[in-house]
């Protein structure tokens, strides 16, 4: 279909290749840059198959580094800054946005494991970065290995040119486990995990006090009745499997929620995690029944906790017409204890169905603290589909407000590449936007396994709650900009 975009500006469009001293940066209506050669990409030490060969079929030049999982942000000494994560170059790009139009990679931290990447991104007030790491399920069965890592590094980036290794938290010492620590959450001094932990069958909720980013420990874990394999639990036998996909709370860290992606019941465990050392089980979402199989699981939450509102998505699969189409749902957390499922979002149409293609929800712009806190608007990757922009000023009903459809993109680098033909379900030579972040600045950041980073701006109308929350982050951002200046001059 034809690349669209609706109240959406485009500010730039990169492919982020932060290495050897070489940057490609792409513009809508510009020439492309002369792609890398394959000595200059075998050669650097950035990838972990630096100087040994790739296991990736290479059909022609490719830039090393358009494809990106996940951005967060902030604003560090009076400057804008990105922090862009990546799997087939397996580390993380730390950019420079103080101008939109001419994004910077100002360093690089490379991934620990190489058959791991780092499944997040997360940055906290104080500026420290964590790192969760993941197996990259992508590979070829036959060439996939265990990771050794099981766990998150923390990173100092209060000087965004140089970061400061702090320390690694094993969750898994001593054992290889085939998983990884996967859609965490990290908020003021604490930090939370879906993590494989020795003992136990498939991800917990694990909480770490990382007050001191050097000493973290765990101060609290949480876990479904029958995952202590150790201790002789065994699920119930409704449940085929039980993994917690996503470990994220509110923004204030008082209501926890464990997201269950895979076979029922699937769905959200709610959490009281005020005691952060014995978090309880509030309520459960149970998608199942009503839905159809493969319709269970939950990716993740977006809590817009002024107005006790959250939205859980469902990740999008391959071929549309073959399974249940994803969604995301509206659900009131007036009572966390009593949440109801207010709505869901309208599904984007016009879409070639037969297309083998990931269509449907994944990441959204998750209202961290030091980004826009929109709690009105909610924006959304849908894969194939673009990113959406939701009107969420009456939960009952979301409006579509706007979305961005980039141009396919001319290389692929994603999943199955090595193996892959056109048509892959799960991989393929076509758009499929994956992650965004909002800045203070309401600019948008989108990326895809094979689109690179896209720096965007919504031009539509918004609620009056989203107006106010835009202008009131513009303000927080002029004044950590007018104290770094200060700071300066003293």
């Amino acid at each position: 279909m034809t690349r669209l975009r609706s109240n959406v500006r485009v500010l730039a469009a990169t492919a982020v290749v932060a290495c050897a001293g070489w940057l490609g940066t792409e513009r809508l209506a510009s020439q492309q840059q002369s792609p890398v050669s394959h000595e200059e990409v075998y050669g650097q030490q950035e990838f972990p198959y630096a100087q040994k060969k790739p296991p990736i079929k290479w059909d022609g030049p490719r830039r090393m580094q358009p494809q990106g999982e996940q951005i967060d942000g902030a604003v560090i000494n009076g400057r804008d800054y990105i922090f862009y994560g990546h799997y087939w170059s397996q580390g993380v790009s730390i950019v420079d946005v103080t101008d939109p139009a001419k994004p910077e990679v100002v360093s690089f931290i490379k991934n620990r494991d190489p058959m791991g990447h780092y499944t997040k991104v997360l940055v906290n007030h104080k500026n420290i970065m964590m790192l969760p790491i993941g197996t990259l399920t992508e590979l070829d069965q036959a060439k996939r290995k265990p990771i050794k890592e099981h766990g998150v590094s923390f990173y100092d980036i209060n000087d965004p040119k140089n970061p400061k290794f702090l320390s690694f938290y094993k969750t898994a010492p001593g054992t290889l486990i085939n998983k990884g620590v996967h859609y965490s959450w990290f908020v003021d001094d604490y930090a939370y995990l879906s993590a494989p932990v020795e003992g136990y069958g498939g991800r917990i909720f694990l909480i770490l006090d990382a007050r001191d980013p050097r000493n973290p420990k765990e101060v609290g874990r949480w876990h479904y009745p029958g995952q202590h394999t150790a201790a002789g639990e065994k699920l119930e036998a409704s449940v085929e499997r039980m993994d917690a996909h996503g470990s994220m709370t509110n923004r204030d860290g008082t209501v926890g929620f464990y997201c269950v992606l895979g076979d029922p019941p699937g769905g959200v465990n709610i959490l009281d995690i005020r005691d952060k050392a014995n978090p309880k089980l509030l309520s459960r979402i149970d998608l199942s029944p009503p839905m159809t199989p493969g319709y269970f699981g939950v990716h993740n939450v977006v809590t817009m906790d002024s107005r006790k509102i959250m939205a859980m998505m469902h990740e999008g699969a391959g071929n549309s017409l073959l399974r249940p189409q994803m969604t995301g749902w509206v659900v009131d957390m007036k009572d966390p204890a009593k949440p109801v499922i207010l709505s869901i979002l309208p599904i984007p149409q016009g879409f070639d169905r037969t297309v083998p293609a990931r269509f449907g929800p994944h990441n959204a712009h998750e209202n961290q603290p030091g980004s826009l806190i929109d709690d009105y608007m909610f924006y959304i990757s849908w894969f194939r589909g673009g990113l959406r922009i939701f009107d969420l000023s009456d939960p009952k009903h979301p409006v579509e407000a706007g979305f961005f459809l980039p141009p396919d993109p001319k290389y692929r680098t994603d999943d199955i590449t090595w193996n892959g033909k056109p048509g892959d379900p799960n991989g393929s030579e076509l758009s499929s936007l994956n992650h965004v972040y909002v800045d203070q600045r309401g600019l948008i950041y989108t990326s895809g396994y094979n689109d690179g980073l896209y720096i965007l701006e919504y031009t539509g109308p918004r609620p009056q709650g989203s107006v106010t929350a835009l202008e009131e982050a513009k303000r927080s951002r002029e004044r950590q900009i007018a104290a770094a200046a200060a700071a300066q001059r003293r």
